[in-house]
């Protein structure tokens, strides 16, 4: 599968050998669908969910990837879920041949996914979210930088309830000690 966007390049590859799935984007490594590559975005919509005590009620997701991540917040029991992908292709791939892995969490009434750039769409959000989850997203990938910035932090935290969790998954071994700090 390959997709170009007006901002980047999206291609899915298979191994022959053990069928397992990779998601590119821009020739970096995004995801893939190996029992890790499944087992950590998995645990990145898990580990909230456990941590907010119940299921949450009002959820945003910020990159889509394979979709496990979204799905494990789904299968919490999450009332509604605002999905915000900035790359079409990886949503038309979510659609059309990754599907298998995430359990075709795209077509689920709870899902509500955007082709946007999160952070526009937190800013411009009516409501407030008890989760906020950025999915496994890399900063060296165009425009994601914007993800690991203070000015982000804040967005976030204004648009959580009080008791609500922002939750990030972060690269720390492309990060050096002051990067890692400064976050």
């Amino acid at each position: 599968y390959h997709a170009q966007g007006c901002r980047n390049w999206i291609v899915v590859t298979r191994d022959t050998r053990t069928g397992m799935e990779i998601v590119w984007i821009d020739r970096g490594f995004q995801g893939d669908t190996s029992p890790l590559g499944r087992r950590l975005p998995e645990r990145l919509g898990q580990l909230p969910c456990r941590l907010l005590g119940r299921a949450p009620r009002n959820a945003m997701v910020i990159g889509l990837g394979t979709g496990v991540t979204l799905r494990a917040i789904v299968d919490s029991g999450a009332s509604t879920v605002e999905v915000a992908e900035i790359s079409r292709g990886v949503i038309d791939a979510n659609r059309s041949i990754l599907p298998d892995i995430n359990r075709d969490v795209l077509s689920q009434p709870s899902v509500s996914v955007r082709h946007a750039d999160g952070r526009p769409l937190l800013l411009d959000a009516a409501q407030a979210y008890d989760l906020i989850v950025t999915d496994m997203i890399f900063p060296t990938v165009l425009g994601a930088g914007n993800l690991f910035s203070t000015e982000f932090y804040d967005l976030a935290r204004r648009r959580l309830t009080p008791e609500g969790l922002f939750v990030q998954w972060i690269p720390c071994f492309l990060l050096s000690p002051v990067e890692l700090f400064a976050v």
